[in-house]
C-alpha cells in the first residue's frame, strides 16, 4: 500500500510541475502536457506492476493498459519491441 501512495504523490507532484512548466492554451500545449503526464503515469504503473500485486492484477498485460487508455496502440507496438524506459527517455528529452 505504501508503494501505491508514494506513486500517487510522485504522479501528483509531476503533474503540477508539467502543467506549470509547459505553457500554452492551444491544442498543441494541451496535448504535450497530456502525453507527458500519461507517460509518467505509465512508468508509475509499470514499476508498481513489479512491486504491487493489486496493480499487477489490474494490469496483467499491455492490452489492459491500452483498454484503460493509459497506453495507445501504437505505443504498445513500441513497448513490445523496446523497454518501457525508452518512453520515459523520450519524454524527458
Amino acid at each position: 500500500m505504501f508503494a501505491i501512495e508514494v506513486g500517487f504523490l510522485i504522479m501528483n507532484n509531476s503533474s503540477v510541475w508539467v502543467s506549470t512548466a509547459i505553457h500554452g492554451h492551444d491544442e498543441r500545449g494541451r496535448l504535450m502536457r497530456r502525453t507527458i503526464v500519461r507517460y509518467i503515469n505509465l512508468s508509475n504503473i509499470m514499476v508498481l506492476r513489479l512491486t504491487s500485486l493489486p496493480v499487477k492484477k489490474r494490469f496483467p498485460t499491455l492490452h489492459h493498459l491500452v483498454e484503460a487508455g493509459i497506453l495507445m496502440e501504437g505505443e504498445k507496438k513500441v513497448q513490445t519491441s523496446m523497454k518501457w524506459l525508452l518512453l520515459m527517455t523520450m519524454t524527458v528529452s
